[in-house]
Order: structure tokens, then sequence, then C-alpha cells
């Protein structure tokens, strides 16, 4: 196994085996449009209602919460570094995310943020303080369109980017589609506009344990490179992310088929027990030996516990896969007794 794929398997297996797979369909029928209505007219609904129909993939965060952990610390002191920044207010201004997509390739990925921050600075931030931006109108609903240069990738690089203000402190932002469809759903009756979530992902999302700061769940088949034969009866995937004095996730891989189970969890360990060998993975072998995986009848769930000094070594595997993995080993360096121990 080369540097590289050690250090992608490290990073992938130390959140719990999965988050290798934030991809997801495409658009298809959904209720005829009601008569036109102006922003005035459409009601505030919960965001969870906004989900589009054949939507595979979502993700919600309790920012808030999230926020506040003393565990994530590192993760937020690199988010707000630079005040001027999107990630910086975006973390400072919202209380809750959602996220939506239907297209494996994630280009129709959309966002619902709840919070203060509003249409005007998220905008601002998107188009780097750029003046220009085009408006228009969708069911008497003013959007804002944005332009695909930016530095930050608060968003998917993709043109035809709009955000709008929705009543009861909501923006939407993303693909010209998915932001309409969006408006459409609030647009709908109460009754008409509940449930929206597809079946299939909701039976995912209520397999994981309530309670959750962060949740996410994909109904796209993973394709990762050498975990795809390991991951080929693999038809869903949830996480969830509970920040107590540690971080608890859990991962729920839902498989296709009675007798996929067995082999999953088998191929699971042995890479979890693979990775943890490597001498790249001393500093946190410890975190990766406590990853427990567990056969049932349908699925496997993996559950790691992750705590402060853990999030930033981990961290700094992130920034060097991200700065040089093609070229050299990750070299970890952290403070503290890198996990030596530990009980």
């Amino acid at each position: 196994m080369d540097s590289r794929t050690r250090s992608l398997s490290l990073a992938a297996l130390s959140i719990a085996s999965i988050a290798l797979a934030f991809a997801l369909g495409r658009r298809s029928a959904r209720p005829s449009p009601t008569p036109a209505q102006s922003a005035a007219q459409i009601a505030p609904v919960d965001p969870a209602e906004l989900c589009p129909h054949a939507t595979r993939f979502v993700l919600a965060a309790d920012v808030a919460r999230l926020r506040a952990a003393p565990t994530l610390a590192p993760v937020l002191a690199t988010l707000t570094a630079d005040e001027r920044s999107c990630s910086a207010k975006v973390t400072r201004k919202v209380r809750r995310l959602l996220a939506f997509a239907r297209d494996a390739t994630l280009d129709d990925l959309a966002f619902v943020f709840e919070g203060s921050l509003t249409r005007d600075e998220l905008v601002t931030c998107m188009r780097e303080g750029r003046p220009g931006a085009r408006t228009s109108r969708y069911r008497e609903v003013e959007l804002v369109q944005t332009s695909d240069d930016r530095a930050e990738n608060l968003l998917p690089r993709r043109d035809h980017t709009e955000v709008a203000s929705l009543p009861g402190g909501l923006l939407i932002a993303g693909p010209s589609s998915a932001v309409r469809a969006m408006i459409d759903r609030a647009a709908l009756p109460p009754a008409a506009a509940s449930g929206s979530m597809p079946a299939a992902l909701k039976a995912l999302t209520d397999r994981l344990d309530a309670g959750y700061a962060f949740a996410m769940a994909s109904l796209i088949k993973p394709r990762v490179g050498q975990w795809s034969s390991v991951l080929a009866n693999v038809e869903g995937i949830a996480v969830g992310v509970r920040p107590d004095e540690s971080l608890r996730v859990e991962a729920l891989l839902a498989c296709g088929d009675f007798d996929a189970p067995r082999a999953l969890a088998q191929g699971l360990t042995r890479a979890r027990d693979d990775v943890a060998s490597q001498p790249e993975a001393s500093p946190i072998r410890a975190m990766l030996e406590g990853v427990t995986v567990e056969r049932r009848a349908s699925d496997v769930r993996v559950t790691a516990r992750i705590d402060g000094d853990d999030v930033a070594r981990l961290l700094l595997i992130a920034r060097a896969m991200a700065s040089d993995a093609d070229e050299r080993p990750v070299a970890l360096e952290a403070s503290g007794d890198g996990g030596a121990g530990r009980d």
C-alpha cells in the first residue's frame, strides 16, 4: 500500500470508515406547481420540508450545537481564522444548515441556511465583494444570481448559482433548478408539502440513533477506489455525529442482500486493522483500535469515539493530504502524548 493510499485510508477510517461517499440523483417528476404566489404569501416552512423530490442525499447540521462543542474547537478555529471569510461568516451566523442533492456528481447540491446570515452577506461573500450580481424573479421571489468565480468552495463550482430569501429567516442557495424546486416546495399548501423526503432515504435516516448534531444520508452506491469491492453491496450510507465529551460517530451501511453484511463487516474490520498497523497511524492508533464494526441482519454499523486531541491530529492529516498527498507521506505532528497511555 503506497503512502497516498495509506493516508487516504487513514483519514477515511478515522471518521468511522464512511465519509467515503458524499455523492448523489436526478430530478424527476414533482407535483404540478400551484398558482404563482408572492414572497409574502409563501408561509414560513420547516427547512426539512424544502427537500426536493427525487433527493438521494441529505445533510443536516445543528451548527449552533457543533459550534459549542469543545472537541470541535480545532476545526472551528480553522474555519474562522479569517474573520472575513465565507466559512467564518457562516459558522458565526448560521444556527442550522441543510443540504440536498439528486445528482451523483453533486452538481445540484443546494443549501438551506437558518439563522441571522442575510442574503446580501452571502451573495457578497460568494462574489468576493464584487458588485453587479444579476437578479430575476420566480414565483415573485427575488433571486440573486452569483458568478462561478470565487475562491472558496462554499457551493459547488457551477454557473447560475442562485440565492433567495424565504420567510422565517431562511436562505436557500444552489443551482437554479434546485433553488426553484425548493421555492415550489415552499409554495405548496402545508399538507401537500409535508413528508417530501423520499421514503427510502427517510428509512435510512430513521435507523440512526436520535440526538445527532450532524447527520448525513445517501442512497448512492459508493465507488471509492480500492474500497469499491468492499462496498459493492452497499445500497445506502448514513452517518451521525454527536459532540459530547468526545465525538461519537456512527456510520450505518445498508446492504442490498442478506449475505452482504458478513463480507462487508469482515472487509471493514480488515481495513481498520491494516490502517491501524501503519507507522503513520501511531498518533491515533488507540482511536482506530476502538472503532467497532457490528454486523446485523441487513446492515453494518461502525462506531467510533474521537477526543479533542484526535480531532486535532485528524485535521493535520487532512491538511497534509490536501497540500501534498501525491508527492510525500503524511507526517503527523501534534501536541500531547501521541495517544500513549490512553485508557
